[in-house]
């Protein structure tokens, strides 16, 4: 992230997906959704103000080499694919969250509030709170001497969350599914989740869909054949043939 100053304002500059939030996002996605309706000139200070926050009234006092250099640095973004993050936790204003990357433990609760954020094919409009489902508040310490050590996080660890120094994610898990915390951290992720974490979800959400649907798909026709077996035999042996084919 970078500043620009205009109009003795300063600015902060998205430099990487990083620094960019869902809110920005879409805010984007309905200017790219409109672009046939826009002139040139009006779609890149639309962009621009979304991604700096400069009114775009501002933006139209830049001097053309200024807007120039700040359009190619956002070009830059827009032009690379947002990318998943590896890290299984993340420190964001001091508030640690641990993904849950244990789709077999999953509870009801989980997969009925997904269903219900991908509802219409709305996955982007509700990408905070998919992510949110995901994303969860730490529980448990884990321990390699024991199996699972049940400890809430320690003052130490508070501290150094809070004075953003580097934490072991490794030791945490995730705290069990609560419907009313994914609602409340839904909306904080909108404005302050940065988009590899938001797109991490949603890229896990869809592959666990995939494999949700296929599991179901698989199912139907199991059971689809025992049906048909059974009005063939009508509860009776089948009768087969000289050649053993079904009489």
């Amino acid at each position: 992230m970078k500043t620009i100053t205009i109009k003795e304002k300063q600015y902060s500059v998205p430099t990487t997906w990083i620094d960019v939030r869902l809110n920005q996002f879409l805010k984007m996605k309905e200017i790219e959704d409109n672009i046939d309706e826009m002139e040139f000139y009006d779609h890149t200070l639309s962009i621009l103000s979304v991604l700096t926050g400069c009114p775009f009234e501002d933006l139209e006092t830049m001097t053309p080499e200024d807007l120039g250099n700040l359009s190619t640095t956002l070009v830059e973004i827009l032009s690379s694919p947002t990318y998943e993050v590896k890290d299984i936790g993340i420190n964001l204003n001091g508030e640690l969250f641990i993904f849950d990357t244990s789709p077999n433990k999953m509870v009801l609760g989980q997969f009925i509030d997904l269903e219900l954020f991908s509802q219409d094919g709305n996955v982007w409009e509700n990408a905070h709170k998919i992510a949110a489902v995901f994303w969860r508040f730490p529980k448990k310490i884990y321990n390699k001497n024991k199996d699972e050590n049940s400890s809430p996080l320690s003052i130490f660890d508070k501290a150094r969350l809070k004075a953003g120094k580097k934490i072991n994610f490794s030791k945490f898990l995730p705290e069990d599914y609560n419907a009313a915390n994914t609602e409340l951290n839904a909306e904080y992720f909108k404005d302050n989740l940065p988009m590899p974490y938001i797109y991490t979800a949603v890229v896990f959400f869809c592959a666990l869909r995939n494999q949700y649907n296929k599991f179901m798909v698989r199912s139907l026709k199991v059971k689809e054949k025992k049906e048909k077996k059974k009005i063939q035999t009508n509860g009776q042996p089948i009768k087969r043939n000289g050649t053993g084919t079904q009489q």
